[in-house]
Parts: C-alpha cells; structure tokens; sequence
C-alpha cells in the first residue's frame, strides 16, 4: 500500500524510563471512563486518561495492542503523545 493514500498521525508513547514507540501511524485507538475512542488525522485537540488497553493503526495495515492499566492522552494538531 503506498502510504500517500492517507494521511497520517504522528505518535509518541512513552514511559518515565524509555520511549516505546516514535512514528507515523493511520490511526490510534484506546478508552477512557465514557467508551472506547478513535485517533485519526485531523482529529480535535484533545486530553483524556485511558485505561484498559490501545491499539496502533500502523502504516502497512497492521495493527499492534497493547495493555496499559492507565495512562494520559494528549491530541494536538496530528500529533498524540501518551504517558
């Protein structure tokens, strides 16, 4: 798939210690106390705790899930950084 068909997000998911992940992805998805909840391009500024689990929309199709027990999101002009 050439990644020019859709835009994209820039996401960064880290850790007091280490960064786990620094690219460009389709989409971000994870939940918060109302539901589960969608990252995609232009996506409205945003803050919010997650809990439970997310998942990464990765450029080729794939998709990577992840358990976290809580964590803070925050979206601002394409770019979703997680603690």
């Amino acid at each position: 798939m050439d990644n020019k068909t859709f835009d994209k997000i820039h996401l960064l998911i880290r850790q007091r210690e280490r960064v786990l992940f620094d690219g460009e992805v389709k989409a971000f998805t994870s939940s918060n106390e109302r539901g589960d909840f969608d990252i995609l391009y232009e996506h409205a500024n945003f803050i919010s705790i997650i809990n439970k689990n997310y998942t990464i929309h990765n450029l080729d199709g794939t998709k990577t899930q992840m358990n976290i027990e809580e964590g803070i999101i925050r979206v601002r002009e394409n770019k979703v950084t997680v603690y």
